[in-house]
């Protein structure tokens, strides 16, 4: 949107044209623009084109806090739009002239304890009005009338996590780990500002239109420190953790890492972690941790993620995360293709992460390179012998005529390959595997005497034992780079190609 244009809906086609009722703004754009300005025909109560109605209703709602001039002003924010309602409180994007910005305007109803906790429930917020974070909605302003408050909150064009899941979006496992990353990075933030926020869903996640997460109602948070759920149990029952249930349950940051696991929970099956079903149901689901295994649900979900979400999800907080950045922690191993802290009681998962892990490509390279040089080295240091004449052989010209066969056909690109494999370059990963698979294939033809069953090294080699002695070991070299090059391969795959970890 064009900051100096008129707020949205005050042009839209079918609409009542403007008139002198939303002149102050119209003056605002034309001395920007350098257009002329009529002189406005009625009376000065502001006016936006297309939601006379919803003014209306606003103004004559028992919502409507007294003080307010006008039934479309909130201070110096002005109704263009209602966006919904929710149990706490009424929600509208409002135009602010000054900044020439959309903003989300926030009127919560009024709450049992308000009147008796005003003071500190206005700290509370004032304290979240302090954050300042990318994937967190900022807080711009708090206006408080009475016992009610409004909160000015960053407008973010886009939609919730949750209706994202509901139109079928769906991501891979390894942009489901990115997202918890930076959710859990945000909590954590905010938790090191002693802030909670008590009640993390899909709902509460708003994806902007390039696909950044932005943690909103950080408005409704707590303060660290005041960690009992009090009389009023606020929350979302099916994504509430165990604690919360309990009037007298001890909030902490261990209840924001239970909101991070019902987010990636459903983001991984779809579904919340508790289904629907009457208070007393969910809440003794949500006491018991009797929640549908993520196996059942999604087969192919990684271990390792799904171990990070179950112990987010763990009924007791001591056998929780400590915190959102231990959580953080484990999913950027996740994401390194490492183990995971969590204990994972499945042999052929750890042997997968082992494999899948960049560092097998490197091993692959270093072990090829020293490999091609050493035997290399020593196919030259037997020609600068055999052409010194200090090797004397009985048959000098077909060990010289070997050696040159192994070195060209054999050493050398060997070592070249394993170089460009440090590099990371699949051609040469995939050639390298293929090269030490043809060594292994000679070098056991050799033993079973398909391949030179006569050669003895031009006659310096008299005993065969000694001669088979030497090709066993040169074919274990092999066979050894042959399968160090195979978990490359996968690693490789798995970091350049694969879509899920």
């Amino acid at each position: 949107m064009n900051p100096a244009s008129d707020p949205p809906g005050a042009n839209e086609p079918g609409l009542p044209e403007p008139n002198g009722k939303d002149q102050p703004l119209r003056e605002a754009n034309a001395a920007m623009s350098g257009e002329p300005v009529s002189p406005p025909q009625e009376a000065t109560v502001p006016f936006i084109s297309g939601v006379e109605a919803q003014a209306e209703e606003f103004a004559e709602s028992s919502l409507m806090p007294e003080g307010f001039a006008d039934p479309l002003l909130i201070g110096e924010y002005r109704i263009i739009a209602r966006l919904g309602s929710g149990g706490m409180a009424e929600v509208y994007c409002g135009w602010h002239a000054p900044m020439q910005r959309r903003v989300a305007l926030k009127l919560l109803r009024r709450r049992p304890d308000v009147r008796t906790a005003g003071a500190d429930v206005l700290a509370e917020v004032q304290a979240t009005a302090r954050l300042q974070h990318p994937n967190i909605v900022q807080l711009y302003h708090v206006l408080e009338y009475q016992d009610r408050l409004c909160l000015v909150l960053e407008f973010v064009e886009g939609r919730t996590l949750s209706q994202s899941l509901a139109q079928g979006a769906a991501l891979d496992f390894t942009a489901i780990a990115r997202l918890m990353l930076t959710l859990a990075q945000a909590v954590q933030y905010a938790h090191d500002a002693g802030v909670l926020h008590l009640d993390l869903k899909p709902g509460n996640v708003l994806l902007t239109a390039n696909g950044q997460p932005k943690i909103a109602d950080f408005g409704l948070s707590r303060r660290i420190g005041r960690l009992s759920q009090g009389a009023y149990l606020a929350g979302t029952p099916c994504y509430m953790a165990p604690e919360q249930t309990w009037t007298d349950g001890e909030l902490g940051v261990w209840t924001d890492v239970y909101g991070l696991g019902t987010i990636l929970y459903q983001l991984l099956t779809g579904q919340p972690p508790v289904a629907d079903g009457s208070l007393a149901q969910v809440f003794t689901a949500v006491r018991s941790g009797a929640i549908l295994p993520i196996g059942q649900l999604q087969p192919l979900a990684p271990p390792g993620l799904v171990a990070i979400c179950q112990k987010c999800l763990q009924p007791l907080p001591r056998d929780r995360y400590s915190s959102a950045a231990a959580l953080a922690s484990d999913l950027q191993r996740f994401l390194a293709g490492e183990a995971v802290r969590v204990p994972v009681r499945q042999t052929a998962y750890r042997l997968r992460l082992w494999c899948r892990h960049p560092m097998r490509i490197r091993d692959a390279g270093s072990l090829m390179t020293a490999f091609s040089t050493v035997l290399g080295c020593w196919c030259l240091l037997g020609l600068l012998l055999l052409v010194t004449g200090v090797l004397e052989v009985p048959q000098p010209t077909i060990l010289i005529r070997h050696i040159l066969v192994w070195l060209c056909g054999g050493y050398l690109p060997g070592l070249a390959l394993g170089l460009f494999t440090l590099l990371h370059r699949p051609w040469a990963i995939y050639a390298g595997a293929g090269l030490a698979g043809l060594g292994v294939l000679v070098m056991l033809g050799r033993l079973a005497g398909v391949i030179s069953p006569e050669y003895t090294m031009g006659g310096m080699v008299a005993h065969p034992d000694v001669l088979r002695v030497e090709n066993l070991l040169i074919t274990c070299l092999f066979g050894l780079a042959f399968l160090v090059h195979l978990p490359a391969l996968y690693a490789w795959h798995c970091l350049y190609r694969s879509g899920q970890r």
